[in-house]
């Protein structure tokens, strides 16, 4: 296995400067360009995005933001296209899940069981662009958006995770890696509980690094069975603000689904007599090859990974 890393631009004067303010259900400013640097930027300050490019929206959106721009009460950052065709958003309470505290419940874990499915990292972080943006409305991940994405993609900034039922992409998400903070910005799944396993696979692969928060961004009751809970922006704040930010890391390779299962707590065994047909032994026989099973389940990133559409 190996883990990705890399360096981050200086904060541009628009994140610097702008107040972010605890309005519910106004965006955190308006306009700007989706440069890499803007798009990184606003996110390490807590901040997210959701452009539109299609005209009908970008109309809706100035008519129903443009009194609260003019009274002052959201900033309007200098555009090179319409500024209402891209909204920034940072809510007052953030939705997030610890690492440690990702939670699968039954339902996802039969799932698991009963399925040969295999994670990876990369592998295919086009596709699990496509998916995601798929023919969603109103479409957020837009033409220039997708431009960044890829860019801060090749830094190793933006990760993507994918579930796979043998070469078929069924699942996965992609998000920034922010130091000890991996914003999920987007998730997508054809088979039932794909991204559920995606996300917990996530956590389980933050423990080669710094990464120790997902963040959902906002409430939903998706992630609230997972285990998020909401914290105040300015505690958010504090977990993306590190002296020198930097990208997250993440293991890589790929590896079965059973991996997330917890592994079986050991039977209490009751002293037994050894009996002449090796009844104990048997029994004891019995835990170790359930053992080596459940060991055998984690071993496919030991496989060649495949990508795909190959075989």
């Amino acid at each position: 296995m190996t883990t990705l890393t890399s360096g981050a631009p200086p904060m541009t004067p628009d994140w610097e400067r702008i107040a972010l303010g605890h309005g519910l259900g106004i965006p955190a400013a308006i306009g700007g360009d989706l440069t890499p640097e803007s798009v990184l930027n606003a996110h390490l300050r807590g901040v997210f995005c959701l452009p539109r490019s299609a005209p009908e929206d970008i109309a809706d959106n100035e008519a129903t933001y443009s009194p609260d721009v003019q009274a002052g009460d959201i900033p309007l950052l200098a555009s090179t296209t319409n500024p209402y065709s891209t909204l920034w958003w940072s809510p007052p309470t953030r939705y997030v899940l610890p690492t440690s505290e990702v939670t699968l419940g039954r339902t996802v874990r039969r799932t698991i069981r009963a399925h040969h499915w295999t994670t990876s990292v990369n592998e295919d972080f086009e596709g699990v662009l496509e998916a995601c943006r798929g023919s969603r409305k109103p479409r957020w991940i837009t033409p220039a958006l997708t431009d960044s994405l890829h860019v801060l993609h090749d830094q190793g900034w933006i990760h993507s995770i994918e579930v796979w039922e043998d070469n078929h992409l069924i699942g996965g998400l992609f998000g920034f890696a922010l130091h000890k903070v991996f914003v999920m910005s987007s998730a997508f799944h054809t088979r039932p509980d794909a991204a559920k396993i995606a996300i917990a696979d996530l956590a389980r692969r933050t423990t080669a690094g710094s990464i120790r928060l997902l963040d959902a961004q906002v409430k939903t009751d998706y992630t609230l069975r997972l285990g998020a809970r909401g914290i105040p922006r300015d505690e958010y704040q504090q977990w993306l603000t590190p002296a020198q930010p930097e990208p997250g890391r993440l293991t890589t390779g790929r590896e079965h689904a059973g991996c997330l299962l917890p592994a079986p707590a050991p039977a209490a065994l009751l002293p037994q007599p050894e009996h002449a047909d090796g009844g104990h032994a048997v029994h004891q026989t019995q835990r170790n090859s359930q053992a080596e099973v459940s060991e055998a389940a984690c071993l496919a990133s030991s496989q060649p990974a495949h990508r795909k559409g190959q075989t």
